[in-house]
C-alpha cells in the first residue's frame, strides 16, 4: 500500500493524494482538493479511481472461468464545510467497468465481454462528533447519501460454444435514485 500526499503542489491551499496498492488486485486512487473562500470552507474536488480484480466463476467446487474486472471512475464536484464537523458534497461521476474472461472451460454459452458505463450525480451530507478518529469513546457519526444515476449503458458480447458467431446486446436502463443512511453512536460504558 502506497500513499503520497502533497500540499500546495499545483496551487496554494490545495492538496493532492495519490494512493495505490501493488497486489493481485492493483488499485490507483488520485484525489485533488482546492480550498477557496473565507476560512477555506469551500473546495473543488476531483479525482480518478482504478481497480483491477480477478473474479473466479466456481461450479461444483471447481473454478471454470476467471474474469478480469477493470473499474474506472472519474469525478468532480464541490464540497462545503458547514461547521468543523459537518460536510456537504455534490459530485458528478462517470464510471466505467469492463469484464473479460481470462480462461474459459465451460460448454455452455459464456460472456466474452461486458462493458458497463454510467453517469452519476452524488449528494452526501456527513455529521461527525466522535471524540477520536480511530478509538472514539463518545459521540456520533451520521451520513446521508443519494446517488442519482442518469442512465446505465451496458454492452454484452457473448460467444456460443457451438458456433463461431458472436452475439452482442445493448441494455440501457432509465434513471434511478439510490439513497443510503449510515448512523454510528458511541456510548461509554
Amino acid at each position: 500500500l502506497l500513499n503520497l500526499t502533497y500540499r500546495n503542489l499545483l496551487f496554494n491551499n490545495s492538496r493532492i493524494i495519490l494512493e495505490g496498492e501493488i497486489s493481485n488486485s492493483p488499485l490507483l486512487d488520485i484525489n485533488y482538493l482546492k480550498y477557496f473562500g473565507d476560512g477555506q470552507k469551500y473546495s473543488l474536488i476531483t479525482g480518478y479511481y482504478y481497480r483491477n480484480t480477478g473474479i473466479p466463476l466456481i461450479e461444483e467446487e471447481k473454478t471454470v472461468a476467471l474474469y478480469e474486472e477493470s473499474q474506472h471512475s472519474y469525478f468532480a464536484g464541490v464540497q462545503a464545510e458547514i461547521r468543523t464537523n459537518q460536510i456537504f458534497q455534490l459530485i458528478y461521476e462517470h464510471e466505467r467497468t469492463s469484464l473479460r474472461p481470462e480462461i474459459i472451460s465451460t460448454p455452455n454459452k459464456t460472456v466474452n465481454k461486458l462493458n458497463f458505463e454510467a453517469h452519476n450525480i452524488l449528494f452526501k451530507f456527513e455529521h461527525n462528533s466522535l471524540n477520536d478518529r480511530f478509538y472514539p469513546t463518545s459521540g456520533s457519526r451520521h451520513q446521508v447519501r443519494a446517488k442519482y444515476r442518469t442512465s446505465i449503458k451496458m454492452n454484452i458480447v457473448d460467444e456460443p460454444s457451438d458456433t463461431l458467431d458472436t452475439q452482442a446486446g445493448d441494455l440501457n436502463t432509465p434513471p434511478s435514485i439510490a439513497p443510503s443512511v449510515f448512523d454510528q453512536w458511541i456510548f461509554p460504558l
